[in-house]
């Protein structure tokens, strides 16, 4: 296996080290029923190895890659499966970030590796919220929205697997609440009915609750909702009568972030130009 490794980390052309995956697959395969010191060298030598392979700054870039990252990727879910310290050499050498990019990619065999290796990846609290810090959300409510309605039957292994991550992140109330609110955002887009009924509904309860949250994630969630019922001219007088300007002094107040605080101020000024009557106008 150091032998692979070495391989792996040398080789300067994809299609070899291609061929070397292949054989590191077809080891992890069956390390399952290997001894425990064949399990250990398995863990120190090879998947920092398939780790650094993932997160290369040109993995992406070229589609001759294409099976050498998911050979990658599907070695490392069955060296995961179960194995607490695979996953603590995984998050340490970075691989939240490495799955987020992998999933941009929207190759079919590449996503499904990485969604069921982040089945294994995010049972713990600790590391949903390492997988949320990288953005990790995004993505996998983009796969949702693009995957949910088709009826092939090649999708349904890949829409199981979202499904079970979405259903581990939302394990935590936050977490939770969050995801509904950038599905909620997603949907809303371009579509004034649906925002002006998702405003009458919604918009107090944000109000409350930028109140009352200092969850960064969640607020940034709630402040790009917002934006978006904004779009719909009435709902920007909801909101002034909802007391959403009082609830984001009260954000500018608690936060020291220049990302909220840019966001608060966009806000403001689009909800201000968006109720400013014009008494010029015909």
């Amino acid at each position: 296996m150091e032998m692979l490794r070495g391989l792996l980390s040398g080789s300067r052309t994809p299609e070899f080290k291609t061929a070397v995956a292949k054989q590191i697959l077809k080891a992890t395969s069956s390390s399952s029923s290997s001894s425990s010191s064949r399990t250990t060298e398995l863990l120190h030598s090879i998947v920092p190895a398939l780790v650094q392979t993932i997160r290369a700054p040109d993995a992406t870039n070229s589609g001759s890659n294409l099976s050498l990252l998911h050979l990658c990727t599907a070695s490392l879910v069955n060296l995961s499966a179960g194995d607490p310290r695979t996953k603590e050499i995984l998050l340490e050498g970075g691989i939240h970030n490495a799955c987020v990019a992998l999933l941009k990619c929207k190759e079919q065999t590449i996503t499904l590796s990485v969604v069921l290796l982040l089945l294994n990846l995010t049972k713990l609290a600790a590391h949903r919220q390492q997988f949320l810090a990288a953005g990790g959300l995004y993505p996998i409510v983009d796969l949702l929205m693009h995957n949910y309605a088709s009826d092939l039957a090649e999708r349904r292994p890949l829409l199981s697997g979202l499904m079970g991550v979405v259903g581990q992140l939302a394990n935590d109330e936050t977490a939770h609440a969050e995801m509904i609110l950038f599905a909620i955002k997603q949907l809303c887009r371009g579509r004034w009915q649906l925002q002006h009924r998702v405003s009458v509904h919604l918009v107090k309860s944000l109000a409350a609750a930028l109140f009352e949250f200092d969850n960064v994630e969640f607020v940034a969630a709630a402040l790009s909702l917002l934006q978006t019922l904004t779009n719909y001219k009435p709902n920007c007088f909801d909101m002034k009568a909802a007391g959403i300007q009082e609830a984001l002094l009260s954000v500018l107040r608690r936060t020291k972030l220049d990302t909220l605080y840019h966001r608060v101020a966009n806000l403001q000024e689009r909800i201000n130009a968006q109720t400013k009557y014009d008494y010029f106008s015909v």
